[in-house]
């Protein structure tokens, strides 16, 4: 009895299973059809789609803010014209935010000024532009018919106002088309070569800075006056223009000396005519050295020489 009673006062008291219920049963055909890893890419594809709408949707206040504002311009490779000059020129073809700059067309509209050869651009983030230039060297003053003289790169290229070769300015080249076709661009161009292949002999015998001008109109022969006397031309002819130039200037000084002995073993029959100190010389031909000619005005009469000096502003004629 007393079993039983000991039996019946103890209860074993186990945890109850709860029931997924209704809600659990509800999801759970769910995980029947999506996989874990399908469940993944969902997440990370969704995440993409809302960074991208987020972009999207801040991209306009952020690249038009005032962070991308162009406020530096560092300027490289010039010479002739001015970092000054040249950053203005940057600052008014370039849009003011950083990120609207087209490079290439910034290129372009540098290229449109004479001087610049090329640039090169670059754009570094947030507020800056270093361009490097690449000018045009002037090698010539040219002088165009009735026009101020200007200056000409070596390929022919008009670059600017004689002033750019303000600190080198040579002889003038006297005879430069302004004729816009293709057989007038080719002259001009045989023309320059012909005035670069006479400075090159020229100054290997120290005659360049004694010439003023150099005409080119016939390209068969080159002309020159002096710079100590602007009236008198030499004709060189088309070749060996320092031996011509050399022998042109023996006869002068013969003449000015009233060496007609000198004249004579020079090619020249001398006369009186030539040894009046009244008298300026025309020109001395030497284009066929072995047969030089020498012209003189009449007395009381201007020269009838087709060829007169150019006036270009700031040259000096030099004195002996």
């Amino acid at each position: 009895m007393a079993v039983a009673r000991t039996a019946a006062t103890e209860q074993v008291i186990t945890p109850r299973q709860r029931s997924s219920g209704r809600k659990g049963a509800r999801y759970a055909w769910v995980w029947r059809y999506i996989s874990p890893e399908k469940l993944e890419r969902w997440i990370k594809g969704s995440a993409a789609f809302i960074a991208v709408t987020a972009a999207l949707v801040l991209y306009r206040p952020i690249v038009h803010s005032s962070i991308f504002d162009l406020r530096e311009v560092q300027i490289t490779g010039n010479r002739r014209i001015t970092a000054a000059e040249a950053e203005a020129l940057v600052r008014e073809a370039a849009p003011k935010n950083m990120l609207d700059i087209d490079l290439t067309q910034l290129r372009n509209d540098l290229k449109r000024r004479p001087i610049v050869k090329n640039a090169e651009i670059t754009r570094v983030l947030p507020d800056l532009l270093r361009v490097r230039l690449t000018e045009r060297v002037p090698v010539a003053v040219v002088s165009p018919s009735g026009q101020t003289p200007v200056c000409v790169d070596a390929e022919g290229v008009v670059v600017g106002d004689f002033h750019l070769m303000s600190d080198e300015q040579g002889p003038l080249l006297v005879g430069w088309s302004e004729d816009r076709s293709g057989s007038a661009q080719r002259e001009n161009r045989d023309r320059l070569a012909l005035f670069l292949q006479l400075q090159r002999e020229m100054a290997s015998g120290s005659f360049w800075n004694q010439i003023d001008q150099v005409d080119l109109r016939n390209l068969q022969d080159v002309t020159v006056n002096l710079a100590q006397s602007p009236g008198t031309w030499i004709h060189l002819g088309d070749r060996e223009f320092m031996h011509r130039f050399d022998l042109s200037l023996r006869i002068l000084n013969a003449i000015r000396q009233r060496n007609a002995e000198q004249l004579v073993a020079l090619g020249i029959s001398p006369s009186d005519e030539m040894f009046d100190s009244a008298m300026r010389i025309t020109y001395v031909d030497v284009s066929q050295p072995s047969k030089a000619v020498i012209r003189m005005p009449s007395l009381k009469r201007t020269s009838t020489n087709k060829s007169k000096p150019v006036l270009r502003p700031g040259r000096r004629h030099r004195r002996r």
